[in-house]
């Protein structure tokens, strides 16, 4: 194996354990600051999204996006590369534009399905929960793109960036709750809103990466941005093939919570849940990650 192999293993290694470091110290300051049942709220509005994104983010979509730009490197030319990315990223983002829209519509039965409990709780929680929901919901969109965009990138053997987003997103956070939230009644709202704005932060920060030379994405020019469904695309029929367990899965997760006539409370020590992960276990699987992520990328 050589330096390249070795080097990128280590960036993303790296990367995934500042990640995790970073996701403990934003648990400890939501902790810190959001009373427990309001982080309820939160979680909920956080989690609805972050399930959907095993479907389109780093789930099936991007399982089948990567080998599809890989052989289209190795076996056509750049400008079939360039427009399988085009009509991939219109299609994608043309879909989860109007599941968002449709999901911020409709959130308040959303909320009701998911955690019907809101109804008998606390005055005043179901409604927050639907407007903490209306703000994270968009965030489907925003990591979809950022994993199109990094499986882009990983198809040109560079790692660091689409590694660094997840920092990224952690950093937001802490900011938002440590800086912006306290100067707020609602600060629930204010970490709903952090996830907005760190998901857009996710996707611009690629950008320059993607129109650098030698990388064959969204270049200026006629017949870029096409927003036509182009289901005679391979990568479209590998992911709706792959799509079939990951979407049984969050149907599954979204059916458990529903089933539950409330939420349990979550407690003030939220933190230590992310404390039982930095444990031993957490460096062999920050390992593994990192080299089964590079390796099949590679050998993509």
């Amino acid at each position: 194996m050589n330096r390249g192999f070795f080097r990128s293993t280590a960036v993303v290694g790296a990367t995934t354990l500042l990640s995790r470091i970073t996701g403990l110290a934003r648990e400890m300051v939501f902790a810190a600051i959001v009373p427990a049942v309001m982080l309820e709220v939160y979680v909920l509005a956080n989690q609805i999204p972050n399930l959907l994104r095993r479907l389109f983010a780093e789930g099936a979509f991007s399982q089948a996006f990567v080998p599809v730009v890989a052989e289209y490197r190795a076996k056509r030319s750049t400008e079939d590369v360039r427009e399988l990315v085009d009509s991939v990223a219109g299609t994608l983002g043309a879909v989860l534009a109007v599941i968002s829209i449709l999901g911020v519509v409709i959130a308040p039965v959303i909320v009701w399905l998911c955690a019907p409990g809101f109804h008998s709780k606390q005055a005043g929680q179901y409604e927050l929960a639907v407007a903490a929901l209306r703000w994270t919901f968009p965030y489907l969109l925003f990591v979809s793109l950022t994993a199109l965009a990094g499986g882009v990138l990983n198809s040109y053997q560079k790692f660091a960036l689409p590694a660094f987003a997840s920092v990224v997103l952690n950093v937001v956070m802490i900011a938002f709750a440590a800086w912006i939230s306290p100067h707020f009644s609602q600060p629930v709202l204010v970490l709903a809103a952090g996830v907005f704005v760190g998901g857009v932060i996710q996707v611009v920060m690629q950008v320059p990466a993607l129109l650098r030379p030698g990388t064959a994405t969204m270049p200026p020019g006629e017949g870029n941005g096409s927003f036509s469904i182009p289901f005679h695309v391979p990568v479209v029929v590998a992911a709706t093939r792959m799509a079939k367990p990951s979407l049984s899965c969050c149907y599954g997760r979204i059916v458990q919570r529903a089933r539950r006539k409330s939420l349990a409370p979550i407690p003030a020590s939220l933190s230590l849940t992310s404390w039982s992960a930095l444990n031993p276990g957490l460096l062999s699987a920050v390992t593994a990650r990192a080299y089964s992520g590079v390796i099949l990328k590679i050998r993509s």
